[in-house]
């Protein structure tokens, strides 16, 4: 499942180098699908760490 992340979130390099599926705002607006929207809350020290830890698994869970 593609997940969008702002585009300014640190992680976002990591994540692309590990072939996540991203997608850009502007598509996401462009796509009919209706979208999960999660919120989290990162309080732990290693911020870009555990950015990339949640996206990885949001990102390879499954779409139904």
């Amino acid at each position: 499942m593609p997940i969008k992340i702002p585009s300014k979130l640190p992680a976002k390099q990591q994540l692309e180098k590990e072939q996540v599926q991203l997608i850009a705002s502007d598509t996401a607006l462009r796509q009919d699908i209706r979208p999960m929207k999660v919120l989290l809350l990162n309080l732990m020290p290693k911020k870009r760490d555990t950015e990339v830890q949640f996206a990885r698994l949001l990102g390879n869970s499954p779409s139904k």
